[in-house]
């Protein structure tokens, strides 16, 4: 099984491949305080097997180190981090390739393999995140603007004579 974490600020995803297949997906919540422990609990109740490889984007640079240390105290392997050199064949149109973040190249590397470029992606979480691929198929840029829920909860602060919004 190869198993792809995906590290957010709020949330951490889980997905296991097997025969490019997907067959395990969880979500849970990210961890920022006794990381080590707490991602070992989680993970020992959803990941019932040693993976091939794990595959990490983390957008959470406090925890990314702690975060290594628990694959690999787990599962004996390190895990591929994703990050401006781990992926062949996706060009990265910075004066600084290194200042692009691991959400940025998944979400990229992602719809190059799914659609046709040039794309624009919408990635909603925590951070609203756009993200601009030419039609070569190279990242070109992106915007990270406040998610839904943040936005929500400007709407009430600041214009509270809007009605509420569920």
């Amino acid at each position: 099984m190869i198993i792809t974490i995906d590290i957010g600020n709020s949330n951490t995803v889980i997905v296991g491949y097997k025969d490019n297949k997907r067959v395990l997906e969880a979500r849970i919540d990210t961890y920022k305080k006794d990381v080590i422990k707490n991602y070992t609990i989680k993970f020992k109740e959803i990941i019932k097997e040693i993976p091939e490889d794990i595959i990490v984007s983390c957008v959470v640079p406090m925890i990314k180190d702690q975060f290594i240390e628990t694959i690999e105290l787990l599962f004996q392997k390190k895990p591929i981090m994703i990050d401006a050199t781990s992926i062949d064949g996706l060009t990265i149109k910075l004066d600084n390739p290194n200042d692009i973040g691991a959400d940025f190249i998944a979400t990229s590397w992602g719809a190059i393999q799914k659609y046709q470029t040039p794309v624009i992606i919408a990635d909603v979480g925590s951070a609203t995140k756009l993200t601009v691929v030419d039609e070569t198929g190279s990242f070109l840029g992106g915007a990270i603007i406040p998610g839904i829920g943040t936005s929500m909860r400007a709407f009430v602060e600041y214009i509270p004579h809007l009605p509420k919004l569920h």
